[in-house]
C-alpha cells in the first residue's frame, strides 16, 4: 500500500484504518457495522463486509422458509 488507508478511501477514522490494516496484514475478512466505512472501501476491498447485508440476507432467508 502506498497511501495510508485513511488517506486511499478518505475515511479520517484512524481506528479504522488500524483494524482494516490488520486484517489484510493476517489475510482474513473485516466485518463492520459501519456501512459508511463499506461503502468507501468495498469496490478495492472485497474482503470487506457489511454486517447490514448480512442481517438482510437472514431476513430473507427466514421469510422464505415461510
Amino acid at each position: 500500500m502506498n497511501k495510508s488507508l485513511t488517506t486511499r478511501f478518505n475515511h479520517p477514522a484512524a481506528y479504522d484504518a488500524h483494524y482494516l490494516a490488520l486484517a489484510e496484514m493476517m489475510d482474513c475478512e473485516f466485518w463492520t457495522a459501519d456501512e459508511r466505512l463499506f461503502n468507501a472501501v468495498r469496490d478495492e476491498l472485497s474482503w470487506v463486509r457489511w454486517l447490514g447485508r448480512l442481517e438482510r440476507e437472514n431476513r430473507e432467508s427466514t421469510s422464505n422458509r415461510r
